[in-house]
């Protein structure tokens, strides 16, 4: 159906035509050479050629007295606003800018669309001038002239992976995977892959079903904002998987974040759930104990340049027990790393489809960092499949070994450099307009001389990327465990050491330094310290005597004395009666102090009991709470904290707590006569 607007047509974005029009050209254009040249009329030439009369008085009236030899394939094209040749332009501008990843969303299209027309001259309905933009109904017609075109949702990409992946860092990774093969003729069983992912307990809702017209539609989820943990997956190039390693957000280890895992998952723990330096060297352990290499069987572990891949003790475990360990060029991982291009795009839609399930499944509980490892569980083992595997191995061109796997057309973003980084449009100008010859296949061919205005990227200048704007990290390509490399990390960081020297300096003779007599530096009442008191920042013992020890201040230049009614007294700790030796024995039902591993400036201590030795060095221990701040007083809490404790992490044993038994509540509490006010303890 057709409605009339104006002197212009809108018609339905989906008609469909019901009647078929098989026109014989050929004898159309007879039909209407004897029409114009006078020799027949539109009927007796309907007659004659055994035509519709009424589709040659249009096709009369449509072309007038031009050439006779142009093909007509539409009745309406006339009224189309741009000829074919200018939307074949406009098709090739919007690709462009596609490939400088700067792409046209519908608005900036629709408005571009109008500019264009403006300074070509072209006729084109009212409503245009309204909303100075190109009408939807167009727009739609537009796509559908052009298929080619599709409406997509990009992949968000940084900057500097924009002008990271250049032919000079691929060349040199090339190069050294080629060194790598040549010196140990890795096979596709010996060539692994490592790279973290995060989860998070709340992903991103599915779309769902629901009634037309509501204007929001809500999906439970666990939380506002979800706690992340770290996957670390781990393939080779023969199409195989190691179990995984979780990373999660605690101070102390759970038995229980592994329920339901993958079988022979690996379970870590750090204060924010991100890979440490400390931690990798567990998940190196964790592939030597599954691919049984060594020195006389090597494997080659590919990477990324992450700083917890790069520490001097696990490349000096790595040595040892023959993982070479080859990293990826900084920013170039979305296009080298097999991880990456083909196995953590559905894994992480899996992952969302298995938390979706479990939300509708369970209504109102909530997901934690307990139930990761058992809902990664079948997403893992449908993403991690062979054939996924080795297509990303494949596509990489690491095995089989392909170093021209990537064109000179992938290099040519990061490759071309503007001074400008996004420029702006350039004014209408008349002078601009050149006039010349065209030819347009629903236009005939005559000799007439046809003005050509501005192009599109004359209208609208394309956004380029200026590189040497773009701050991004430096590096390449390194062999981890080759021996340069571990005497550059060495010296680097004893560079770092050093300057950590220095620093401790100037700060221990901070006292030396005179106060000015002013009221800035007026020494402030004293107040009782709190658990939110961050003034601590380390301690110093002497190595000759242990057991003097003094807490030094960043803001004072006294130690720790103890508290009494809320005042601080001159005397300052002591701690002779604290066993800070290795060789003191645990029993079951000794107290201890423990200090376990973290990643904050601010040490957090904890009072434990003993309830089971496993190993000389191993311990399970309960963990109490303290109740008071200014005295050692400590309760076991309701629900049980119970978990594992190594002798490496407890610094003394403390003597028998007193346990003041005058009401039942108090028989619960533990009081240690000790003086602990030099410790955060929690």
């Amino acid at each position: 159906m057709v409605f009339s607007c104006g002197k212009y047509f809108k018609m339905v974005r989906n008609y469909k035509r019901k009647t078929q029009s098989n026109v014989d050209e050929s004898k159309m254009k007879k039909a209407i050479a004897d029409v114009l040249n006078g020799v027949e009329t539109p009927t007796s030439a309907s007659k004659k050629y055994n035509l519709k009369r009424q589709t040659i008085e249009s096709r009369v009236k449509k072309h007038g007295h031009k050439n006779v030899d142009a093909i007509y394939q539409s009745k309406f094209t006339w009224k189309q606003v741009f000829t074919i040749k200018e939307e074949a332009e406009l098709v090739d501008y919007v690709k462009k800018c596609c490939y400088y990843q700067y792409g046209l969303s519908y608005k900036n299209f629709q408005k571009l669309a109008y500019q264009y027309a403006v300074a070509n001259g072209k006729e084109f309905p009212e409503n245009w001038n309204v909303n100075n933009e190109a009408g939807i109904d167009w727009l739609h017609s537009f796509m559908k002239r052009n298929p080619s075109l599709s409406l997509r949702k990009p992949e968000k990409t940084s900057l500097a992976r924009l002008t990271g992946f250049s032919k000079k860092a691929v060349d040199e990774f090339y190069s050294n995977l080629r060194n790598l093969y040549e010196k140990y003729s890795f096979q596709s069983n010996d060539i692994y892959n490592l790279d973290e992912t995060g989860i998070t307990t709340v992903v991103e809702s599915p779309k769902i079903i629901a009634p037309k017209g509501q204007r929001q539609v809500g999906q439970a989820v666990s939380a506002e904002r979800g706690s992340l943990v770290s996957l670390v997956g781990i393939i080779n190039a023969s199409g195989n998987r190691l179990p995984p390693a979780f990373v999660f957000p605690r101070v102390r280890y759970n038995p229980q974040f592994l329920n339901g895992c993958v079988t022979g998952s690996l379970g870590l723990v750090s204060k924010s759930g991100w890979m440490m330096s400390e931690l990798f060297i567990d998940v190196l352990k964790h592939i030597q104990n599954n691919t049984k290499c060594s020195k006389e069987n090597p494997i080659l572990l590919l990477l990324d340049n992450h700083s917890s891949h790069c520490s001097i003790n696990s490349i000096n475990y790595s040595r040892e027990n023959g993982i070479h360990l080859l990293s990826f060029p900084p920013h170039t991982s979305h296009r080298l790393q097999p991880l990456d291009v083909s196995v953590y795009g559905p894994f992480k839609k899996f992952v969302q489809t298995s938390f979706y399930d479990f939300m509708t499944n369970n209504p109102g509980k909530r997901i934690t960092i307990y139930e990761v490892a058992q809902l990664t569980n079948l997403p893992f083992q449908r993403a991690f499949k062979s054939e996924n595997i080795i297509s990303g191995f494949q596509s990489t061109g690491i095995y089989p070994f392909n170093s021209q796997n990537f064109s000179e057309d992938d290099f040519c973003l990061a490759a071309e450099t503007n001074e400008d980084a996004l420029t702006e449009p350039v004014p209408l100008q008349p002078d601009n307009i050149v006039n010349t010859s065209i030819t347009d296949p629903l236009e005939p061919n005559n000799s007439t001389n046809v003005p050509v205005s501005l192009t599109p990227e004359q209208i609208r200048p394309i956004s380029r990327l200026n590189a040497s704007k773009i701050t991004a990290k430096t590096g390449c390509s390194r062999i981890l465990t080759s021996s340069c490399e571990k005497k550059r990390l060495e010296e680097k960081a004893a560079g770092i050491n050093t300057q950590s020297a220095k620093r401790n300096i100037q700060f221990s003779g901070k006292e030396n330094i005179p106060k000015n007599k002013s009221k800035k530096n007026k020494r402030k009442k004293v107040q009782p310290k709190t658990r939110k008191h961050k003034s601590l920042v380390r301690m110093q013992i002497d190595s000759s005597d242990e057991s003097n020890m003094s807490v030094e201040y960043a803001d004072t230049d006294q130690s720790v004395g103890s508290f009494v009614d809320g005042e601080e007294t001159s005397e300052a700790v002591n701690f002779s009666s604290h066993e800070f030796t290795d060789d003191f024995e645990l029993n079951v039902g000794d107290f201890v102090l423990t200090l376990p591993a973290q990643t904050c400036k601010k040490k957090v201590y904890y009072v434990a009991e003993i309830i089971e030795t496993l190993s000389e060095c191993t311990f399970t221990a309960s963990f109490l709470r303290k109740l008071d701040v200014l005295q050692p007083i400590f309760v076991k809490p309701e629900n049980k904290d119970i978990s594992l404790v190594l002798k490496s992490e407890i610094l003394f044993k403390l003597p028998n707590p007193v346990n003041p038994a005058s009401t039942s509540r108090c028989r619960t509490k533990y009081i240690f006569e000790t003086d602990l006010g030099g410790f955060n303890i929690k």
